[in-house]
């Protein structure tokens, strides 16, 4: 929260009026951040309000390698203002991830590049795609475009390129997703969690927001983080079982514990059901 309310601040007093497709904002470019502590990666500041069932959902949908409309926008019915043809995100983070020209899944790839080699420099995860994303015109440009995990003194750092954040609606949902998988990857990898730094191309708030951000900005900041998680395995079959068990949730209507004991043999730690799925089961409204 301290992080975020720094950045808000200065998009708002040094920032430059620009209006991209029209739309005014305040921009600063060129930001670096780094976030000590990754755990500490939810925007808890009342005056913002995010949704917790969305971004647990938004993370398990990414880390599936799914880009349908119909299934996030169960959360977040805005998702569906960026969709080309009403069905899928041409975008979205999953599929360059997971199926990056149709079957290289890139998380599974720096898994095995750490294992070959602990000190490599060439972890590194691409979503933009020049052939897709300046090829043609689309509602959905990829705006995280790079992230690089580095492993020093048995730490895993990450650091990511965002060519354009909205402190508003991106920052505090991207934050959340990367410093998820990096804690996530450093437990498969059996090493320490490290930091986080993001560099910033542009970083801009909308005029449309600015009653919004003095709200932020008023409000007392809070930095409880969240607890440590539980240790992974197999990182690509746990994003197996999270979209599995989200699914049945959705279509099924029945509760976490009763899915996970209907659906699956294997336990999955409370955590999960305490940072993901309870929020999960608020929002589609099931009854425990």
């Amino acid at each position: 929260d301290g992080l975020y309310k720094k950045l808000l601040q200065t998009c708002v007093q040094e920032g430059m009026k620009v209006s991209p497709r029209g739309l005014d904002c305040y921009e600063k470019t060129f930001c670096t951040m780094k976030l000590g502590n990754p755990r500490a990666r939810i925007v808890q500041n009342s005056g913002r309000n995010l949704s917790e069932a969305f971004r647990a959902a938004e993370f398990i949908w990414m880390m599936s390698g799914n880009d349908s409309i119909l299934n996030i926008s169960k959360y977040n019915k805005n998702m569906q203002k960026f969709s080309d043809d009403g069905k899928t995100l041409h975008g979205a983070y999953g599929p360059r991830l997971r199926m990056w020209n149709t079957d290289f899944d890139q998380i599974a790839n720096v898994i095995s590049l750490f294992r070959k080699d602990p000190d490599t420099r060439q972890a590194v995860m691409t979503i933009f795609d020049p052939s897709k994303d300046l090829a043609m015109f689309t509602k959905d440009v990829p705006c995280n475009i790079l992230l690089q995990f580095l492993l020093r003194n048995n730490c895993l750092d990450l650091i990511t390129y965002v060519r354009s954040n909205d402190l508003i609606l991106g920052w505090p949902y991207d934050v959340f997703h990367w410093t998820m998988l990096q804690e996530l990857l450093a437990s498969q990898l059996h090493v320490e969690l490290g930091e986080y730094y993001s560099t910033i191309g542009s970083m801009h708030v909308y005029t449309s927001d600015m009653p919004l951000v003095y709200n932020i900005l008023e409000t007392p900041v809070k930095n409880v983080p969240m607890d440590p998680g539980p240790s992974v395995n197999n990182l690509i079959e746990l994003f197996d079982t999270l979209s599995n068990i989200e699914k049945y949730m959705r279509e099924k209507h029945c509760s976490f514990r009763k899915c996970l004991g209907l659906a699956y043999d294997d336990h999955l730690d409370d955590w999960w059901e305490k940072y993901f799925f309870v929020p999960i089961e608020k929002k589609l409204g099931i009854i425990v």
